[in-house]
């Protein structure tokens, strides 16, 4: 589905919402004997503000579709639930029925065949969302409770991962997350950095058209469009296998779903941005933590294939993708896909010789299904990364192990970034910094763009207001003015 259930949307803070739930709810009904009215008429103001919010979300996002889904069934809610819509079902069902009966909102018959009832915004409502258009608007920090979750593959009864046909991938369930004092720790450091990122403006440098374009090319892969959601900028920690010592990385940010080759056109609250990651993470994580000293400018990618390239090798993100897949694999079934074999040269044995050949030292580990404890550590690490910086006021965008930040603060990125991975493993690691794109460079290979000088990365709020009048506006355009003349 290219849609999200209603509590999924980040909170919106602008006062034409709470306009719109006060003619929804302008005071609480008569008092009636057994029921606290005030407590209702609050749940249903809250229920109220959390559905406009989303429904205008939907509507006024570029490329994404204007329903949200809305499930009426009673096994889908339960407060405070860290998963499942965490309010009432009757009040939910109550706000429902008022919307339906003022005709802001109609259940949509375009898709069939779905578990959960599907509306979107419509009459007066529409009108007004019409009217208001595609605005940057300051978000409501994600609720602690809901920002550390929790997922577990799903098991046959001899606790073998269940993996179902035609496709055999694997389940998941969501679980909920014991509320301790670990946990409670992270939820805080998240609160810190969703409180600053809601304040910021994340857009994209690009036309309508190649928006589009873009939006397409996410869409046809393996993503729904709503994840290109440009207002989906709050983070979560999402941990793995049950266990808090498993997984932990960020998601949920929409710049994680791009391709790589777009990601230079993102823009920090209009200023050009540059990308910097850590080389051959993992691996050398996996070094330092035996206690084996890995040297410091080979690419650990490397493999040892003829006419090796380098970081630009095309086969290197195959060599990656495989070794990330085997770190992963917890029945020792990984094998390299026809596709990646021709793409390698190599056949799954030869290619698993040529990692022992070339890791001899820490090949059992390799094989060891450590992959989830590696990412606890590394999301331990960019959660250092990025409560840094945010103290330092400095915008900051996760992508696992790699980080994007305004073009200015590239150098202080570099420096932080080693000395964080050396607080934690003790040993120093190469980082790679990716280049910056303007709208003329969209669609080529990053590797193909040429350095740009310092003093052509940066924007000052004068030369970027010239530029988007000199030139025909895009949504983006408007999208990033909008926030300009909200701080002015």
């Amino acid at each position: 589905m290219s849609d999200q259930r209603f509590d999924w949307y980040p909170l919106l803070k602008t006062p034409f919402i709470d306009k719109l739930v006060h003619e929804l709810y302008p005071k609480a009904q008569p008092k009636r004997s057994g029921v606290n009215v005030d407590k209702v008429f609050l749940e249903n103001k809250q229920i109220a503000t959390v559905i406009i919010s989303s429904l205008y979300q939907a509507y006024s996002s570029p490329n994404c579709v204007n329903t949200i889904s809305y499930p009426k069934r009673a096994k889908a809610y339960k407060l405070n639930h860290q998963t499942l819509i965490p309010y009432s079902r009757t009040r939910a069902d109550d706000v429902f029925k008022k919307l339906k009966s003022l005709k802001w909102i109609k259940v949509t018959d375009a898709i069939r065949n779905e578990k959960y009832t599907r509306i979107e915004a419509s009459g007066e409502l529409k009108d007004i969302f019409d009217d208001i258009g595609f605005v940057w608007f300051p978000q409501r920090p994600l609720q602690r409770y809901r920002s550390v979750l929790m997922r577990d593959v799903v098991r046959n009864k001899d606790g073998k991962v269940k993996k179902s046909p035609p496709n055999f991938k694997t389940e998941k369930d969501w679980i909920n997350v014991e509320q301790t004092k670990e946990v409670k720790n992270i939820q805080e450091s998240l609160y810190k950095i969703n409180s600053f990122l809601s304040k910021q403006c994340i857009t994209l440098d690009l036309n309508d058209k190649q928006l589009s374009e873009l939006v397409n090319t996410v869409t046809n892969t393996e993503q729904d469009a709503e994840l290109f959601d440009l207002r989906r900028i709050q983070l979560v920690r999402i941990f793995s296998r049950g266990s808090m010592g498993k997984g932990g990385r960020f998601y949920r940010g929409w710049w994680q779903n791009i391709p790589s080759i777009h990601r230079p056109h993102i823009r920090i609250n209009g200023k050009k941005t540059i990308e910097v990651d850590y080389s051959g993470m993992h691996l050398r994580m996996l070094y330092a933590l035996c206690n084996i000293e890995f040297p410091y400018d080979k690419d650990p990618y490397d493999i040892g294939l003829e006419d090796w390239e380098g970081k630009e090798d095309p086969r290197r993100k195959t060599i990656k993708k495989a070794f990330n897949a085997i770190l992963n694999d917890e029945e020792g079934t990984r094998k390299l896909k026809a596709k990646e074999e021709t793409v390698l040269g190599l056949s799954n044995d030869e290619f698993n010789q040529k990692l022992k050949d070339t890791h001899p030292k820490i090949y059992q580990e390799i094989q060891s299904d450590i992959g989830l404890r590696l990412q606890k550590l590394d999301s331990d690490i960019a959660e250092d990364v990025l409560l840094q910086l945010t103290s330092l006021s400095i915008p900051c965008l996760p992508v696992h192990d790699s980080f994007i930040v305004t073009a200015s603060n590239e150098l202080l990125l570099i420096d932080l970034l080693k000395n964080t991975f050396r607080k934690y493993l003790g040993v120093d690691i190469k980082v790679d910094v990716d280049v910056v794109k303007s709208r003329d460079s969209f669609g080529l290979p990053n590797s193909s763009i040429k350095d740009i000088p310092p003093s052509e990365l940066l924007y000052s709020g004068e030369s970027l207001w010239e530029e988007v009048v000199r030139r025909d506006t895009s949504l983006m355009d408007d999208y990033l003015r909008s926030y300009k003349d909200f701080h002015s």
